[in-house]
């Protein structure tokens, strides 16, 4: 599948593979899928944390175990400045 963007986190390397296959992280061992939703935009931070733009359905924040909505907004552009 051709990925459409892809972030890192640390380690960890995520990987959106459009709107039939959604997002997946690679642990190094292995893939798992995080969610099925398509990601207009992800960013990471220096922690561990993952952004998602959804589009119509807001900002998302992962935290390497659950999804918190951070904003209801659809963003035009994301970045992070540390």
């Amino acid at each position: 599948v051709d990925p459409k963007n892809m972030v890192t986190s640390g380690a960890t390397l995520y990987v959106n593979f459009g709107a039939s296959d959604g997002l997946y992280k690679w642990d190094g061992a292995a893939w798992s899928q995080i969610t099925t939703s398509n990601p207009e935009n992800m960013v990471t931070s220096s922690g561990s944390a993952l952004y998602v733009d959804f589009g119509t359905l807001g900002i998302y924040k992962w935290d390497g175990a659950a999804w918190g909505q951070i904003n209801v907004s659809n963003p035009v552009i994301m970045a992070v400045s540390n």
